[in-house]
């Protein structure tokens, strides 16, 4: 099998370093997957470090659309119609390589058990769905969002290559309607996402693999319905922690991937070492670290 990984970014670099190298590493000692592409791409003007970019096959800028309506509502707009170039372009850069999947993600969520990914990709779902990907837990007690509510995540978005050709899920320009949501100003990322999902993956195309339902936070507490600031998910080893926004779980992530023992490779290491959690803010709560 051969795959894309995509990271998305701004300029928290090392974010991607880390997530790369762990990929790298794993695969390189673990051989799970055939070949192997990572990639970063985003709008820093720039690019990474040397020693931040050293096991990825390239980083791309992303432009996003000028003129459009939605642009004019705010600037996290920019960052919106970035994901959705995002989207296009690591799909054409994964069929360029004749790969069978593309999996993207931004750069603080990570994949720490390829072990658990392949057999992802080889469910009969995932196979015969053109995009999957995974959506928010939501039950009735928990619709007290206003007007912003987690609905599909950006986070391990799998495209099956050859099924998004067959369908031509990504033949479009800036014409598109998606580009030009009705609601403006309810226009945040998981609006838009569902408007490109509705107007571009034709029904039945589109698979959920994950409710979030087994999803931890950073006190081991399940917490399906919120992606910020920490979401571990076990049962395919998903890890997102954005720690640039809260600082803090620099020391709980460090900790983490010591625990999993991936302080083995060179800057997970640095990273630890630098880091220097205190154990004794940590324990191990339904088989994790918290």
């Amino acid at each position: 099998m051969k795959i894309t990984v995509a990271w998305n970014v701004w300029n928290n670099y090392f974010d991607t370093a880390l997530g790369s190298e762990i990929f790298r590493l794993e695969n390189n000692s673990k051989k799970i997957f055939e070949e192997v592409h990572l990639i970063s791409q985003g709008g820093y003007p720039d690019p990474p470090s040397k020693e931040y970019s050293q096991y990825l096959d390239g980083h791309f800028t992303i432009a996003y659309p000028e003129g459009l309506p939605l642009l004019k509502v705010g600037t996290m707009a920019k960052a919106i119609f970035r994901l959705l170039e995002g989207l296009k372009h690591a799909f054409n850069y994964a069929q360029a390589q004749g790969h069978d999947f593309v999996v993207i993600t931004n750069a603080d969520a990570w994949f720490l058990d390829l072990t658990k990914l392949r057999p992802l990709f080889e469910t009969p779902e995932v196979q015969r769905a053109a995009m999957s990907m995974r959506v928010g837990w939501l039950t009735g007690l928990e619709l007290n969002f206003g007007n912003r509510v987690p609905l599909p995540d950006d986070h391990f978005m799998i495209l099956n290559v050859p099924e998004c050709v067959r369908l031509g899920v990504f033949d479009y320009g800036h014409e598109a309607r998606f580009f030009r949501p009705h609601f403006e100003h309810f226009a945040n990322l998981h609006y838009v996402l569902t408007c490109f999902l509705q107007e571009r993956v034709p029904k039945g195309a589109l698979h959920i693999y994950t409710t979030l339902k087994d999803t931890l936070n950073q006190y081991g507490d399940f917490t399906g319905f919120n992606q910020l600031p920490w979401q571990y998910q076990p049962s395919f080893g998903f890890l997102h922690a954005n720690a640039a926004q809260t600082p803090s779980l620099h020391r709980l992530r460090a900790a983490f991937l010591h625990d999993l023992g991936f302080t083995k490779y060179p800057l997970v290491r640095k990273y630890y070492e630098e880091t220097s959690p205190n154990p004794k803010l940590f324990r191990h709560r339904r088989g994790v670290l918290v």
